[in-house]
């Protein structure tokens, strides 16, 4: 076909291939040129089978890339698309052939579109692929994520983001979503301005922010540094690039940070003994004695339009409930606005209070028919709930636009998709995005005007390397993907390795030998599926997936058929599966109680057991079948450690003391049983350089098994003779952007 004289429509898009364009409704959709390239070969295939291996010597006929390159594109032009998880209206994939594109094309004449005035835009796509390449990512899924872990965990800069790895550049990721947002939306918010006048700008590069904040006059930022166990407060003067700390290194963490309306303070929230109830400071904006406002504070306070108030989240654990609290701005005269009882709770990322002054929006986590985040708001009148707009994922606070039409919000509308900045209308609920890339958003924050924005965006690196005899010296590094093993590692018995996997564009399920050949994707759908365990038979991997509502254990043969459902509808927030060495039980978590503990599942389904009834996490199961070793603790955090349990259930026989720095992978197993039964093995962290410790079980010293200098490890597992040791390595970075110049 003479590409000059042909473009195509189908539904609401048109493709213009000489123009290298991309419309949806009249409005240019950014694609990098490669994406662009494997949709416009589909479409002028269209109703046609396209073969894997023709699409990739088409699209990279002088380069040498794996198939994961193509899965991709085609996961990137799904999302574009509109595609959902269980509704492919235009590409359906041909097991072990290829793609089809399978929606109606109509060839139309090029003269119908006169879109030269793009050019801009295209000559900015276009050089997408030439600049250097930054990965993105994500956190785990919800159910380890949720703020109940971090209050027993040391928070860690990965526990803010949905696990996702790319190759797409940030700075450029964002300038393009904003583009499209600004193209789409223009006539219903001034809060984008037309693409050549954004700027954007990367306020830390040392990759360890974990909070920020913009004043409302946008003359500075705040933000918060995790370094060597400890963390720090920064300023930030925007028209100087002058930084000064304002909160010395200390050993707690910060749960949130903002400004006073006026700009001249600084409110940060902080854990001062390790717990989850938090104490509000006041700092003077460039530095100064801290005063203390609030005690059991958890997150960043909003405060009223006129300053008088601030309204701010608070965890009680006898009830178990979250309460949204509205206080003067001294801190005094404390009033319970509105509550939600565990399971449900209100996220402490950050409620926010609307100009008028009469709602307070915030996320409300549902485990009703499903996981969800709800944006809701709430009438200070008189603490109603009125629901704005559900998403699958709310990753960061959530901030109102100057004139009240609406908010702005990190969210995921789908599990397989990264946070993305959204504008949500109020009170309509209508959502667009502000972004739309395959980087990952932690946050908002807004100046006065809403012309300036904040945000954090985090990115990780990980590779899986087998080490002989558990010698990291003498390790090997087997996969060469963005983010292999992450979600998930665990040894066949013939010596395969089943592994979390983002290769397809998707969190899925792989294997390979043990020295990363024939590699091969067992799950092909579009669900979350990780944390793989394979049977001691080999013949089956138990893995968690939420192909129904909520995240469940599931079971599938070694080649990914005849997949089944273990856990029924009651038990739908599930994690961390280990299978019985006698084959007859499936271990995992479940936050069916309103807080992680420990149950067990027929290996053929079933009735759940629960084991645990305090809080529980990452069970391993002794060679033996008779222990479980799980993360564990008390409510009153007053005993937590590696504990050792009767398979059956009950109080732990053995508790062992643990370094605040321990590391567990919230998608995986962070303990393992060493082969002969004797000790236990764990990550502990220091300074984001990560090494595997030994505890014996006769209660002597722990002693360090690894040496490692540098990267931290997500995840690891021992052979079953015990010889080798595979593990999942790697770096994970989070910085501040600003966003200016788009009112």
């Amino acid at each position: 076909m003479d590409e000059q004289k042909t473009t195509y429509e189908f539904g609401p898009f048109h493709l213009d291939p000489a123009k290298h364009l991309l419309l949806r409704d009249g409005q240019p959709i950014p694609l990098t040129p490669k994406a662009f390239e494997t949709l416009r070969m589909l479409v002028e295939n269209s109703q046609q089978v396209v073969g894997k291996d023709e699409m990739m010597q088409a699209i990279w006929p002088d380069t040498s890339v794996e198939e994961g390159s193509l899965t991709r594109n085609i996961y990137l032009l799904r999302k574009t698309l509109g595609e959902s998880p269980n509704d492919h209206r235009y590409i359906v994939t041909v097991p072990g052939r290829g793609y089809r594109f399978v929606a109606s094309v109509r060839e139309v004449p090029d003269e119908s579109t006169d879109l030269e005035d793009h050019s801009a835009f295209h000559k900015a796509v276009s050089s997408a692929e030439k600049q250097p390449v930054q990965t993105g990512d994500g956190g785990p899924h919800p159910i380890l994520r949720a703020e109940y872990l971090t209050s027993e965990i040391k928070h860690h800069k990965r526990g803010a983001v949905f696990v996702l790895a790319t190759s797409v550049l940030a700075v450029v990721g964002i300038t393009f979503g904003l583009y499209k947002f600004a193209g789409q939306h223009q006539s219903t918010t001034k809060l984008i301005a037309p693409f050549q006048t954004m700027k954007i700008t990367r306020l830390t590069g040392n990759g360890k922010a974990i909070k920020a904040a913009i004043s409302p006059d946008g003359k500075y930022v705040v933000y918060a540094i995790d370094d060597s166990e400890q963390e720090s407060l920064w300023v930030r003067q925007v028209a100087t690039n002058s930084t000064v700390q304002i909160v010395p290194p200390f050993k707690g963490g910060y749960f949130g940070v903002t400004f006073s309306p006026d700009s001249n303070y600084v409110y940060y929230t902080i854990n001062e003994n390790s717990s989850h109830l938090g104490v509000l400071y006041q700092a003077p904006v460039l530095g100064g004695v801290p005063r203390k406002l609030l005690l059991n504070i958890n997150g960043p306070p909003t405060f009223s339009p006129d300053g008088k108030r601030f309204a701010f989240m608070r965890w009680s654990i006898n009830p178990a409930e979250k309460s949204l609290m509205v206080a003067n701005a001294d801190g005094t005269e404390e009033q319970k606005l509105a509550v939600l009882k565990l399971p449900d709770y209100f996220s402490t990322m950050g409620p926010a209070w609307s100009p008028d002054g009469k709602i307070i929006a915030c996320v409300a986590i549902r485990f009703n028919d499903g996981f969800h985040s709800d944006l809701v708001g709430v009438r200070v009148a008189d603490g109603k709930e009125q629901l704005v707009k559900r998403f699958f994922d709310v990753g960061g606070r959530v901030q109102w636009l100057s004139d009240g039409s609406g908010l702005v919000v990190p969210a995921m509308e789908q599990a397989s998709e990264p946070h993305q900045i959204w504008q949500v209308s109020y009170p309509g609920g209508e959502a667009r995005r502000v972004t739309n890339d395959l980087n990952d958003y932690g946050g908002i924050s807004l100046t006065a005007d809403s012309s300036a924005l904040v945000t954090l965006q985090s990115s990780r690196l990980s590779h899986i390397w087998v080490a002989p005899n558990g010698d990291a010296n003498h390790a090997t590094q087997i996969t060469s993907g963005q983010d292999e093993g992450y979600s998930g590692l665990s040894w066949m018995p013939d010596g395969k390795i089943a592994y979390g996997s983002m290769a397809s564009g998707n969190s899925d399920i792989w294997m390979m030998d043990a020295d990363g050949r024939n590699q091969q994707q067992l799950t092909v759908n579009e669900s979350i599926d990780e944390e793989p365990s394979l049977t001691p038979d080999g013949r089956s991997v138990v893995f968690v997936s939420n192909r129904t509502n909520g995240f469940g254990i599931w079971r599938m043969d070694t080649d990914g058929g005849n997949p089944k459902q273990l856990t029924i509808s009651n038990i739908k927030y599930a994690g961390a599966p280990q299978c019985s060495p006698d084959m007859q039980w499936v271990v995992f978590v479940s936050w069916r109680s309103g807080l992680p503990t420990l149950w067990k599942v027929p290996i053929g389904g079933g009735d759940a057991v629960q084991l645990t009834d305090k809080f529980s996490l990452m069970p391993a199961i002794s060679p033996d079948g008779k222990l479980i070793a799980c993360f564990y603790g008390d409510q009153q955090n007053s005993q937590k450690g590696i504990a050792i349990i009767p398979f059956e259930g009950g109080q732990p026989t053995k508790l062992f003391n643990i370094p605040s720095a321990i590391e567990f992978n919230e998608n995986g197993t962070s303990i393992r049983w060493m082969p002969d039964g004797h000790a236990v093995t764990y990550i502990n962290t220091r300074n984001d350089i990560s090494n595997i410790w030994r505890q014996p079980l006769d209660g002597s010293p722990p002693r360090r098994l690894t040496d490692f200098r540098a990267e931290e490890i997500f995840n690891f597992a021992w052979s079953p003779d015990g010889k080798q040791l595979a593990y999942a390595q790697g770096t994970q970075t989070t910085d501040v952007v600003l966003i200016s110049n788009f009112k």
